[in-house]
């Protein structure tokens, strides 16, 4: 007999990633300057991503056991896919540090390709970027679970669901 697991696993990424978009985006490092906020967004993130991927996995097996709505399963799947890779090229650019020294200590390694790592860390690294990649993060975590909802619950549980159906013309 197959569980539906996907319930279970889905809520905690939703809580540590939206959860790490807020403490991004707002002011929490000028509110809060003695907080070492590199280390928090790194506890958010790391099980953020792999709750995401277990969510996604389990999501598989809940599609197959319950034979929802095509089209709101398609929709759902490509805004968890794509919640995951924000959240988990973020995860990269806040261990970008970590990544470039251990490169920099492998002696096997072109300096060419050290180089072209390092260009590509300083622009995902870049505050303004990692702020708009946490936002765009929130508000595809957002239609994630808006669409989780309308095939679990219906369009009735959430008032904005209806609205957001007629955008995506369904």
């Amino acid at each position: 007999m197959t569980y539906n697991l996907h319930p279970i696993f889905v809520h905690f990424p939703i809580a540590f990633l939206l959860l790490y978009s807020v403490v991004k985006i707002l002011p929490f490092r000028r509110w809060f300057p003695g907080t070492s906020w590199n280390h928090i967004y790194k506890i958010l993130l790391i099980p953020g991503v792999i709750g995401a991927y277990l969510s996604m996995a389990t999501g598989e097996t809940a599609a197959h056991l319950t034979r929802p709505d095509r089209d709101l399963v398609g929709l759902h799947e490509f805004f968890a896919g794509a919640t995951t890779n924000i959240y988990l090229i973020l995860l990269i650019g806040e261990f970008f540090p970590v990544i470039l020294r251990v490169l920099r200590n492998i002696k096997h390694i072109p300096r060419v390709v050290v180089r072209i790592v390092y260009q590509l860390g300083r622009i995902i690294n870049h505050p303004t970027v990692m702020i708009g990649l946490a936002l765009v993060g929130a508000i595809a975590l957002f239609l994630t679970g808006v669409f989780g909802g309308i095939l679990t619950h219906g369009t009735s549980a959430d008032p904005l669901a209806p609205f957001i159906l007629n955008i995506f013309g369904l």
